[in-house]
């Protein structure tokens, strides 16, 4: 029999799939011009700078509002810029969870049938040696935990490396020593990130497994009901419901133990990057040093946020990769297993 990978059910859905990081990369883009032209607003808006110490500022204004403007000039076309941008980013956005959903939903279509189909050809034995609750959980919960990391991956996959490294180059175009703060900050939220995920990641298998318990229990509850209530064994069987209900809790608890620690970790990370970034912008401020304004500082701020930001979705992403591959294993293994 010729072995059915999961990867196929996708191809229908490629255009759409194809299209979905690509609408990404402009949201994404349009999210890091944003606080960039808000630094011109403070700087050269509200503070009332020099224009003429920005090229790119004073060419925008140039061809927008000819030669001679105000500085309520400079903030109603810089945030008439921000407004337009964000617009566009909006459109790139919906667009983006269209075609994410689309493929995904597409994907999920297709793969529940077939499924279904090779489920119910299996012989006897091999139904018993899957258990039926297993069964149950394959076609249920692992496709949707599938269907949901596919869906994910079309959005978060290019937003967060988008984010990370575009806020990076857009942190240090600002002003290079914003870089010293990253340095520091990265590697400890890349560790803090590895320690959780390498003790979380074996869970979600196990946490799979106790589902399939629970649902076994249920299912031969459901079907033998005549039968349990013939023997009157209802305490018998609700008390072994208790225990594959207490076990799958219990191993839930310990992964969502893990997984709480990465976001107050991440949280005090990126607050301590923001102090540090505040007290070389403002030295550098007292200092006289060219090129260091408030707007920067308040830009800034803002990469240092999407950077950091970034950081967590990937976190996300980790988790909900090791989840969906113990779920493609555990359907993979019913496509693969030959009807007898």
């Amino acid at each position: 029999m010729k072995k059915i990978k999961l990867r196929s059910y996708m191809k229908p859905y490629g255009g759409y799939a194809a299209v979905s990081p690509l609408l990404m990369i402009g949201e994404g883009a349009a999210d890091l011009c944003l606080p960039f032209l808000m630094s011109y607003i403070v700087d050269y808006g509200i503070l009332g700078k020099d224009i003429a110490a920005s090229p790119l500022a004073a060419g925008i204004m140039r061809f927008f509002c000819g030669e001679g403007y105000s500085h309520f000039a400079i903030i109603l076309t810089f945030g008439l810029l921000m407004l337009g941008i964000t617009l566009v980013g909006g459109f790139f956005g919906t667009f983006c969870a269209y075609t994410a959903a689309r493929a995904a939903q597409g994907f999920g279509h297709d793969l529940r049938p077939d499924a279904y189909a090779h489920v119910m050809a299996l012989s006897i034995e091999q139904t018993d040696r899957f258990t039926t609750g297993s069964l149950i959980t394959r076609m249920t919960n692992d496709i949707s935990m599938v269907v949901e990391f596919a869906e994910m991956l079309l959005r978060m996959f290019v937003r967060a490396p988008m984010f990370l490294v575009g806020g990076t180059i857009m942190l240090l175009t600002l002003e290079v020593r914003f870089g010293t703060v990253l340095l520091f900050s990265v590697p400890l939220l890349l560790l803090a990130l590895a320690l959780v995920l390498s003790r979380a990641v074996p869970l979600y298998r196990t946490v799979q497994e106790k589902l399939d318990r629970v649902n076994a229990v249920v299912g031969e509850n459901v079907n033998g009901a005549r039968v349990v209530k013939a023997y009157t064994r209802e305490d018998y069987e609700c008390a072994r419901f208790a225990g594959a209900n207490r076990e799958l809790r219990d191993v839930n608890l310990r992964v969502l133990r893990l997984m709480a620690v990465v976001t107050p970790v991440l949280n005090i990370m990126m607050n301590f990057s923001v102090i540090a970034l505040i007290y070389l912008g403002a030295d550098a401020v007292r200092s006289g040093v060219d090129g260091m304004t408030t707007g920067t500082i308040m830009a800034g701020i803002t990469y240092v946020t999407q950077v950091v930001s970034s950081l967590m979705m990937v976190g996300m992403m980790f988790g909900s990769i090791s989840r969906a591959a113990a779920s493609a294993t555990r359907i993979q293994e019913v496509l693969d297993t030959e009807p007898v």
